[in-house]
């Protein structure tokens, strides 16, 4: 039979499948768990400030523009076609085109600065002729703490629509390290770079390497997303059903999604959209904005980077398929992308978090692991090719379920519908059932399926049914997320480590904030002339049961330790990931990929306790944001601290001091400070024999608390003291 897919660009997988079931003992079922939904609460809440939607800079005819060619229409209409008969990928709206072969300019224009209160500021035009809305990639040279850039489209060119740090720069990265800023409404974006007063702008540049020409405009709810959309409608308005208060609820947790992926015709790199819904977790405490998906539509780090989530986009009143859809532009924006926590192929399920609160206005939707029952009716409520929001009424069988073949024979729940269909770009909206009090919990997310508007309305009819996740069958895998108890998380690992006596030299500094979890890590390795060098991973994710520690890895720049000077710190974009595999408390395994060199180690906790002490320093710890960009490591065992400075040398390269140890004298620890070299240390097996330290002066830390110091260091006759505190991260 004909069907539509309401999925994204996803390889083909067949993968064996072994079920070994014990004669004598079969596993006890997990426990089911029914967690009811609660409304955002307004403390949780970041307000944006009117400087927030305003440039600094007025506007100038004479600024810099990077114009691309006129999209040729047989792209667009193919891209349309491709949408209205989708197979296996999320919903197009924005095709690439690139800087190196669909541009008029040679290079990008050279930045022009004029003054500002604060700072200096430059603006710069990038043009897709033609296109209704434009997202643009951008690489960012040496943008300096304290950098933003502000974002407008040429459709309402003074109302600047989001604000980002150079830190969501140099992070929120796709595989290409660029930064794909915001959607902007008309043909013509405005980006404008500010940079803090006293920096120096020479070398700062906007490099663009692509734009996405968006063809399905965010002001008539993506009608020309399809071909012929529009011609024959039959998804119901959500504002059409019954306003029970758990049906507003449970609207106000759904938001339209858009980000770069595998969308486009034979899995090219476009503009999508999906669905998504925001969950609650067993805390009651806390709101972590959870978000609940697809994988087909998000299944990278670097997908999740460059979403943007569009919430409260309803129509006001119910037109049924016959009036016009309130603009999208209209909605609850919120940017910044997600951290991706769980995203599997077959099960087909997504868990993310966004990094910035969802609006007040929003909900965190229940959910039960209890497995889908017969008979039971459903309710989807989803944003079909970008529309406003729909909702679909039906049930499920005496089989709730169907295995199938593509993605490895796994269970999907089967539902047909009575009322409404989904669509390409409903991908990824959650099934919900109703329970004892009729409040609404998620019980999967949409595949897809081979529902259409030929099938509507009829719920005897066996295509008027799609494909959904089984929420049951993942929750082992995302309960650490949604389930965790108080006393549930990782051990602590905070200390100094190392490979042992034969790589003796290099070594990683391990800091684990509670409640948290989140550790800051940092390597302190060489570079390929044998120089130390130091490699900063900020954050990152828990998985395996609180076994597996993973994030990017960065190597910033920043002037030298002697005249430091925070507001030229770079952070720079990242450089490769590393994964803490632990097998126990004190041992480990790490994996990085730095700068394409990729390889293990080994690692034990580095033990060199001995004595007392007057506090525990045991942290990292740095000079507060006036020092933003360098900071130190103190590791402490017993009464022995094992210290390690990373900052920058004279090139303004990343480079790191050791104090080995020292000796109390009150609440003061002094202890001879190194320089060390060594052989290479990336993709090589490091040779610990070659490594010589040089003694280059002293280090002393006087204590006035376990939480405040001042640092003084002598280092090659360089004589300086630094206020320093613990970090909080």
């Amino acid at each position: 039979m004909p069907f539509q897919v309401k999925i994204s660009s996803i390889a083909t997988k067949l993968a064996a499948a072994l079920l070994c079931i014990s004669t004598f003992a079969i596993a006890a079922p997990p426990p089911i768990i029914s967690v009811e939904g609660e409304p955002m609460k307004a403390s949780n809440v970041v307000k944006k400030t009117a400087l927030d939607t305003t440039f600094r800079a007025d506007m100038n005819a004479g600024d810099p523009v990077v114009s691309f060619f006129a999209m040729d229409p047989q792209r667009i209409d193919n891209a349309k076609r491709a949408n209205a008969n989708k197979i296996r990928k999320a919903t197009q709206i924005g095709i690439t085109q690139t800087f190196q072969d669909e541009a008029f300019n040679q290079d990008t224009p050279a930045l022009q600065w004029r003054n500002v209160a604060d700072g200096r500021a430059a603006q710069l035009k990038i043009r897709s002729q033609g296109a209704v809305g434009v997202r643009v990639a951008i690489h960012a040279i040496n943008l300096p703490a304290g950098a933003e850039i502000r974002f407008a489209g040429s459709d309402t060119p003074t109302q600047v629509i989001h604000r980002a740090s150079g830190l969501d720069v140099y992070t929120l990265i796709d595989d290409a390290k660029r930064y794909w800023t915001p959607m902007t409404d008309g043909d013509t974006q405005t980006l404008e770079v500010f940079i803090p007063a006293n920096i120096n702008t020479n070398g700062i540049e906007i490099k663009v390497d692509a734009v996405s020409h968006i063809f399905a405009s965010a002001k008539d709810g993506f009608k020309s997303a399809l071909q012929f959309k529009g011609l024959s409608r039959c998804s119901i308005d959500a504002v059409c059903a019954t306003p029970t208060p758990a049906l507003l609820e449970a609207r106000r947790a759904v938001a339209h999604m858009q980000f770069q992926a595998g969308c486009g015709e034979n899995g090219a790199l476009g503009t999508c959209i999906c669905t998504g819904t925001l969950l609650n977790d067993t805390d009651t405490t806390t709101q972590i904005p959870y978000f609940f998906g697809a994988n087909h539509c998000i299944s990278t780090q670097t997908e999740a980077n460059t979403l943007t989530t569009y919430w409260n986009y309803d129509n006001p009143t119910c037109t049924s398929g016959n009036g016009p859809d309130l603009p999208r532009s209209q909605s609850n924006i919120v940017f910044g992308g997600a951290q991706l926590l769980y995203a599997d192929f077959n099960t087909d399920v997504l868990l993310l978090r966004l990094i910035n609160s969802p609006p007040v206005t929003a909900f965190f939707s229940g959910w039960t692991n209890a497995s889908m029952t017969p008979q039971t009716p459903i309710t989807v409520i989803h944003h079909p090719q970008g529309d406003a929001k729909k909702i679909t009424i039906g049930q499920t069988f005496a089989d709730p379920f169907i295995i199938l073949s593509f993605v490895a024979n796994t269970s999907y729940i089967f539902p047909a519908y009575s009322q409404g269909i989904t669509e390409p770009g409903s991908s990824g909206s959650g099934l919900l059932t109703q329970d004892a009090s009729g409040r609404y919990l998620l019980r999967g997310g949409l595949l897809g399926g081979p529902s259409t508007c030929a099938t509507a309305n009829n719920i005897n009819n066996p295509d008027n049914r799609d494909w959904y996740s089984r929420f049951d069958l993942a929750f082992p895998n995302i309960s650490r997320f949604l389930a965790a108890t108080p006393t549930t998380g990782p051990l602590n690992y905070s200390d100094m480590w190392w490979a042992g006596q034969a790589e003796n030299g290099w070594g990683m500094s391990i800091q684990q904030h509670s409640p948290s979890n989140i550790q800051f890590n940092a390597l302190y390795i060489y570079d390929d002339n044998g120089r130390p060098l130091w490699v900063v991973m900020p954050g990152g994710t828990w998985t395996n049961n609180f076994t597996t520690f993973s994030g990017p890895v960065f190597i910033p720049t920043g002037t030298p330790f002697s005249s430091y000077n925070a507001a030229a710190f770079v952070p720079n974009v990242s450089v490769g990931t590393v994964t803490l595999n632990f097998s126990g408390i004190n041992a480990a395994i790490m994996s990085y990929t730095i700068n394409g060199r990729s390889g293990t180690k080994a690692m034990t906790r580095q033990v060199f306790a001995s004595g007392a002490a007057p506090f525990n320093v045991n942290d990292l710890w740095w000079g507060g944001m006036s020092q933003n960009g360098w900071g130190i490591n103190l590791a402490q065992q017993q009464g022995q601290i094992f210290g390690v400075w990373y900052t920058y040398g004279a090139d303004n390269r990343a480079t790191w001091y050791v104090m080995p140890g020292g000796a109390w004298s009150g609440t003061t620890f002094s202890g001879v400070l190194f320089r060390t070299i060594a052989p290479a240390w990336l993709g090589t097996t490091f040779n610990g024999a070659l490594t010589q330290g040089i003694s280059v002066g002293s280090m002393t830390f006087n204590f006035s608390n376990a939480n405040n110091a001042t640092m003084t260091y002598n280092v090659d006759g360089v004589i300086q003291t630094k206020t320093i505190t613990r970090q909080e991260f």
